[in-house]
């Protein structure tokens, strides 16, 4: 079944109604409040498009043998002290990947331009 439009859609179209028709209307503080309004509903859509980094969660989870994310933070620091060089590779590459998609949505393009992430 096709739910057109996505949720990353239908933010993207507030953040246009916002820029385009309601921002040129305003002025002073409202003004500010409207762009950045708009700003955040076209992050947001970023990471509804981007599966908000649920798959890397999911992925650090089975490194260490949770099923679930809960306590992820504190079962990686746990495993982390380890040392183990196999799993801290692993770790890093998803966390390099997870760093990587919040960079494209806060600033996208921004690994692009400056070759940054390569």
């Amino acid at each position: 079944m096709d739910d057109a439009p996505t949720s990353a859609e239908l933010l993207d179209a507030v953040a246009r109604v916002l820029s385009e028709q309601v921002l040129p209307e305003t002025d002073g503080a409202t003004r500010h409040a409207v762009r950045v309004a708009a700003n955040l509903c076209r992050i947001a859509g970023r990471d509804v498009a981007s599966g908000g980094g649920h798959d890397i969660d999911r992925a650090l989870a089975e490194l260490v043998g949770q099923a679930t994310t809960d306590d992820l933070a504190r079962l990686l620091d746990e495993r982390l002290l380890e040392r183990n060089a196999e799993f801290d590779k692993s770790v890093a590459d998803l966390l390099f990947a997870d760093v990587c998609r919040r960079v494209d949505i806060a600033k996208p393009g921004y690994r692009t331009e400056t070759g940054a992430g390569e």
